[in-house]
């Protein structure tokens, strides 16, 4: 995957990874205070990885505001926005999805497709 970008107005914190986790995918906190995938509707990521790590690397992830991410599958701008963990990335919030951000589709990206970097405002999480 090509790099993703860090954007000026994002807010970031370095995490030590607990296991190996690649840019742009959802990330939670695991019990001992670590960074892991955030893989299924109901985890509650805390953000987006900025770069690959594997356990014990420190890496940065963004918290709230801009940041690219990775598609978990096929997204059409219009419907809705709003966007949770899915096993390989994000994906359109359903009703049991916690909801951690919202994409902003691009002129270049109005129906990407797994695996396509997107364009996110990282919002927190909350319930769809």
């Amino acid at each position: 995957m090509a790099k993703i970008a860090i954007y000026e107005g994002a807010t970031l914190i370095s995490v030590e990874c607990g296991g190996t986790v690649a840019e742009g995918r959802p990330v939670k906190m695991d019990a001992a205070g670590k960074i892991v995938h955030a893989t299924a509707a109901a985890d509650v990521a805390i953000g987006i990885v900025q770069s690959d790590g594997v356990s014990g690397d420190l890496v940065r992830v963004c918290t709230l505001g801009p940041s690219d991410a990775v598609s978990h599958g096929a997204m059409t701008a219009g419907t809705d926005q709003r966007l949770g963990c899915a096993a390989n990335g994000l994906e359109p919030a359903g009703a049991l999805h916690v909801v951690i951000a919202q994409w902003v589709p691009t002129v270049a990206n109005l129906t990407p497709v797994a695996g396509d970097v997107i364009k996110v405002i990282v919002t927190g999480a909350g319930k769809a």
